[in-house]
């Protein structure tokens, strides 16, 4: 089983999940105040004691630069290392990724009762939008891979994920949502 969490200077939210019950089905999960605990290692030991559900794997999403499998978190004063998390939890593997990166690994998977449309707007001219524009001032106004008037522009279109974890809040594709992310790491290390 995988423990996932999406790791924020205001909260952290921890799931479980195993490959039977699937990325949308978590087994137990819980919302701590981060700044209430003096590591993530604390909030995970007891998570896990409380659910009394055997891990091996472990991934979280973490607001901060991953480099080489360790973050200095930008909100919290912590400094985290998958290698120590792993030994100090006894999980046989951990993985610490980008927030932002979690999300976007969650965006394949969705399903259509996941996304709402906030504001519709209207389609902008394929002349007018930012990727044709960019294109016809670098002098190509036919850039390979561009797929003719698709380009969604953010001001006019929006979109929010439903929580899959907690119900009742929405978050534009831009920014963090604890919910996404913890489909994305359950999705992106079971599958």
């Amino acid at each position: 089983m995988l423990v996932a969490g999406d790791i924020g200077g205001t909260k952290t939210d921890l799931a479980i999940f195993s490959s039977e019950a699937g990325p949308l089905s978590p087994l137990a999960k819980a919302r701590v105040h981060s700044a209430d605990y003096p590591s993530l290692q604390a909030i995970v030991k007891e998570f896990l004691a409380k659910v009394k559900k055997p891990v091996d794997r472990a991934c979280f999403a973490v607001a901060g630069p991953v480099l080489g499998g360790r973050v200095k978190t930008t909100n919290l004063p912590w400094d985290i290392a998958d290698n120590s998390l792993a030994q100090e939890l006894n999980i046989k593997s951990v993985q610490l990724i980008n927030d932002l990166e979690a999300i976007a690994r969650a965006v394949p998977i969705l399903r259509p009762s996941d996304v709402q449309t906030i504001n519709a707007g209207e389609p902008v001219p394929e002349e007018l939008s930012p990727l044709s524009l960019r294109a016809r001032a670098w002098g190509n106004p036919s850039s390979p891979g561009m797929v003719s008037g698709t380009w969604p522009t953010a001001p006019r279109v929006a979109i929010a994920i439903s929580p899959l974890l907690t119900r009742g809040r929405f978050a534009c594709l831009n920014t963090c949502s604890s919910s996404s992310t913890t489909l994305a790491l359950s999705t992106s290390v079971q599958g």
